[in-house]
């Protein structure tokens, strides 16, 4: 035994993560190796630890943020009624001081020697000194030698949270202006758009608002998914062929089974959304010494880009039966339902709950107008979306 000086901090470890998604746990301090061992004797009080120095990053510099996720309901009222409501992770990052300390236990029936190797732990300088010397001169000091069987000094590390953390809600810069009702002063080569008009002032006139609540530690959001068919990325999302593409893999995977010709009416874009911030977590490694003592910590690192996200809705159906008043009927309730969708997407960045905003928009208007669903009908919304690099 003697000295176990080597740390792996896996800060992926399910209790770390816990603690990162707590904004009210201000401290962790990671388990003792060496103190589940029913032979050994964790010795109490300030004597039998000895602080060893901080952490640092990948790159060498003091590690003094780490990220968690925090469960948050994004409801979207369209004046007073709500019109949707999803609770997804949105990441938060502290200001934290990362500590690395060593811990004296004794093995049972060896407790005469707690005062020596306090004093030994004490004097001992892990910059300038050898464990295994100093392991060496406990074992051969002419009085009272101490084997190394005989106690453990291992090491554990302690995080402490300066602060309660930064949430990092995705909302577009426009979103944002429109909150403090400065629709006017954004710039006009960064004003999404949705239907021919400024999103910022459709949602200002139209009385829409995202209300953002914490749910706490104790939710645990769904797991943020990608419909690879419906949600695309590309360099150009207003390229036809893209768009084009996209159609198609929508088609192939919808299409009515009993529906196998189905006419393509051109795309309809219905909005386009620029400097939606995108953030997510990222994991990285650093391998380091703290004097004598090997530090592996794995840790959670905030990345965020910018996209531009276009939103097109689309309409497939049966050739025959389909004349100019059922199409411009359909085409009136899927412009609708998708103008709606988009203002989903754009509050919450969430697909899927945009999609079933859709879906369900296209079923209660359908009915309203023709009282029952179209055969062979296909009505569809797709998102491409261009981006940047992480950073």
């Amino acid at each position: 035994m003697a000295f176990n000086f080597h740390c792996d901090a896996d800060l992926s470890a399910l209790n770390v993560r816990k603690f990162l998604n707590d904004r009210d746990q201000i401290t962790y301090t990671s388990p003792v190796p060496g103190a589940d061992d029913p032979d050994l004797l964790l010795v109490p009080g300030p004597d039998a630890q000895k602080p060893l120095g901080s952490f640092v990053d990948a790159a060498g510099n003091p590690l003094t943020q780490l990220a968690g996720e925090v469960a948050c309901r994004y409801d979207l009222f369209e004046k007073q009624s709500l019109i949707s409501s999803s609770i997804k992770a949105v990441p938060v990052t502290y200001t934290v001081d990362v500590q690395l300390h060593a811990q004296l236990l004794v093995r049972h029936g060896a407790e005469a020697n707690i005062g020596d190797l306090q004093v030994a732990l004490a004097a001992f300088d892990p910059q300038t000194q050898s464990a295994e010397d100093i392991a060496d001169q406990l074992a051969t000091r002419a009085v009272n030698p101490i084997k190394r069987d005989q106690y453990l000094v291992s090491v554990f590390y302690v995080i402490t949270k300066m602060d309660r953390g930064e949430l990092h809600d995705e909302l577009p810069r426009d979103w944002e202006t429109s909150l403090n009702k400065q629709c006017a002063t954004s710039d006009n080569k960064t004003r999404s758009t949705i239907n021919g008009a400024e999103m910022c002032a459709t949602l200002q006139d139209g009385g829409y608002r995202t209300v953002i609540t914490e749910l706490g530690p104790d939710v645990t959001p769904p797991a943020k998914t990608k419909d690879p068919v419906h949600e695309v990325e590309a360099s150009d999302p207003n390229d036809p062929a893209v768009v084009k593409k996209a159609y198609d893999g929508v088609v192939a995977l919808n299409s009515p089974a009993d529906c196998p010709m189905l006419t393509r009416e051109d795309p309809i874009r219905v909005a386009e959304i620029f400097s939606y911030p995108q953030v997510k977590i990222e994991w990285m490694t650093a391998t380091f010494k703290i004097g004598c003592v090997h530090v592996s910590v794995t840790y959670p690192v905030l990345r965020w880009r910018l996209a531009t996200i276009v939103l097109y809705a689309l309409l497939a159906h049966a050739p025959m039966n389909f004349d100019d008043w059922t199409k411009k009927q359909v085409v009136e309730v899927i412009i609708v339902s998708a103008l709606l969708a988009a203002i989903v997407f754009y509050a919450t960045e969430n697909f899927a709950v945009a999609y079933e905003t859709f879906k369900g928009g296209m079923t209660t208007g359908l009915k309203r107008v023709f009282g029952d669903m179209i055969k062979c009908l296909l009505p569809e919304i797709i998102v491409i979306t261009e981006t940047g690099n992480w950073t």
